[in-house]
């Protein structure tokens, strides 16, 4: 994908980071075509987990536990018959309050992982936070409020005339820690925001910015019952 075509599509910039990819479907990993070769998993104190994708919320990490590693990618399939193709990758593994260390962890901060045996049968959302992980985060502002932010996608019916071009309407999705929006228990949250009517587009330059180099910045929003709408959208936050 080109990036001018990136300003009419979702950009998925805070999803699973693993060595190779990540896992995708209600329970965040588990056989079939989730387990190829480049599967979200990982190995720690003798459990394997498997990465949970697709959450809009990011528990508070705890002590640090040690140390857990990230298969190579050739040797996460069912049957190992291909042999790795690199190393194993070491990751600093962190609990989570509240979670049995042997159900769930947290690495780098923000990626969660949930004790593969559990995904394989079906039972990840048997701890409730791991079941509200993934939950819509809902808009409870009581008034305009303009918070800290990082744009982490977008999504707009217009194709993109040029690079960086964004047209109203559109939809961005962003990643934050204000306290305005984050939920009492958690460290972070994913949101999305429809732009209001006319709220003003961001300039290509920001777009750039915002999108392809992570740069934060300040987006007023407000409530449209529990949605999030998107008023404006400051210059990039240095």
């Amino acid at each position: 994908m080109n990036r001018g075509a990136a300003a009419a599509v979702v950009v998925a910039l805070a999803a699973v980071v693993t060595s190779c990819a990540a896992s995708g479907g209600e329970d965040g990993g588990g056989g079939g075509q989730a387990a190829a070769s480049c599967a979200a998993l990982m190995d720690f104190r003798g459990v394997r987990y498997a990465g949970y994708g697709g959450t809009t919320r990011t528990p508070v990490a705890g002590k640090r536990l040690g140390t857990g590693t990230l298969p190579p990618c050739n040797d996460t399939g069912e049957n190992g018959r291909n042999g790795p193709t690199e190393p194993a990758t070491p990751v600093t593994v962190r609990a989570i309050a509240g979670v049995d260390p042997g159900t769930a962890v947290l690495t780098g901060g923000d990626q969660l992982w949930v004790r593969r045996s559990m995904v394989d049968a079906g039972r990840p959302s048997a701890v409730d936070l791991i079941r509200t992980a993934r939950r819509p985060v809902p808009c409870t502002l009581p008034a305009p409020t303009t918070i800290t932010g990082t744009w982490t996608g977008m999504t707009s019916p217009h194709p993109a005339r040029a690079d960086g071009d964004v047209r109203t309407p559109f939809t961005v999705e962003l990643r934050t820690g204000d306290r305005a929006v984050v939920p009492t228990g958690w460290a972070a949250v994913q949101l999305r925001a429809r732009a209001a009517d006319g709220a003003p587009a961001p300039s290509k330059e920001q777009v750039r910015q915002l999108l392809w180099h992570d740069h934060p910045s300040a987006f007023g929003l407000h409530c449209d019952g529990d949605r999030f709408v998107l008023d404006h959208l400051s210059g990039v936050q240095r």
